[in-house]
């Protein structure tokens, strides 16, 4: 988190508030709650690191930039864990349309565009080995015969959403 607020704050005074949003990152209840949930804190802790790189590869167009984030968002496939898997890729997806959206005016949408594609095909690719057995044996398990709405009994309520987004 340090050195993605580092990226979106600059250098020169930013030092403070980086740090400061490096240890509330740390210290939030994802990462001490499930402490001992060890693939929901490695799924969650690439975040940062895949939008600071989207960033870079955003301000600075390298090719290593957008294999950056789009390793980050892979890493978190591999980590283990769908749901907080899914919120980092919806984190990230959400970014990455407004940074396209920030960047119309300016005319830098086509390019940030094509970049956001190439690194979300290069991490679904990267994390294939993980989700394609997945799919694979979805139909095998106990839920696969489940009606959906048995199936979402105990999801989280339309009421819910606010709180998963905050």
């Amino acid at each position: 988190m340090y050195a993605l607020l580092r990226v979106w704050l600059g250098t020169g005074s930013g030092r403070v508030a980086a740090l400061t949003g490096a240890v509330a990152l740390m210290f939030n209840d994802v990462f001490v709650i499930h402490v001992g949930n060890y693939n929901i804190i490695a799924a969650a802790s690439w975040l940062p690191w895949a939008l600071a790189a989207l960033h870079l590869a955003w301000e600075r167009p390298a090719a290593r930039w957008r294999a950056a984030a789009a390793g980050a968002l892979a890493l978190s496939v591999l980590a283990g864990h769908a749901q907080l898997t899914l919120m980092v890729w919806g984190a990230v997806a959400l970014y990455a349309l407004w940074g396209v959206a920030a960047a119309w005016r300016a005319g830098h949408a086509p390019q940030r565009a094509v970049a956001v594609g190439q690194v979300f095909a290069i991490a679904l690719l990267l994390s294939a080995p993980a989700w394609l057995p997945a799919l694979e044996l979805q139909g095998y398990t106990a839920r696969a015969e489940l009606s959906y709405a048995q199936a979402s009994d105990f999801a989280l309520p339309w009421s819910g959403l606010a709180g998963l987004f905050s």
